[in-house]
């Protein structure tokens, strides 16, 4: 898998760990429970924000990187189960 690859999969992550705390944070009772999640969430989105720049970056100068230390199978394992695990929470909504 690519850099660039790789990136654009982080980001995928990152937005369905952002899901899926956002769905928890609306599935907690304890207030203080639900803000932590919804905390949570925000910055799953940040770190997506974050790693798009990076790609931008990444792309404009490619020779500048080395390898990718991440396997494509180990992100798309947790990007599978990231999906998974909402599917399941929303379904509990």
């Amino acid at each position: 898998m690519s850099l660039i690859v790789m990136l654009e999969e982080a980001v995928r992550l990152e937005e369905a760990l952002s899901r899926c705390y956002k769905i928890m944070s609306l599935l907690a009772e304890d207030d203080h429970l639900s803000r932590e999640l919804n905390r949570l969430s925000l910055e799953e989105k940040d770190h997506a924000t974050a790693i798009k720049a990076g790609k931008n970056y990444v792309f404009k100068n490619q020779g500048l990187f080395g390898r990718e230390k991440v396997s494509e199978d180990e992100i798309r394992i947790g990007i599978r189960l990231a999906l998974n695990l909402t599917d399941d929470l929303e379904q509990k909504k």
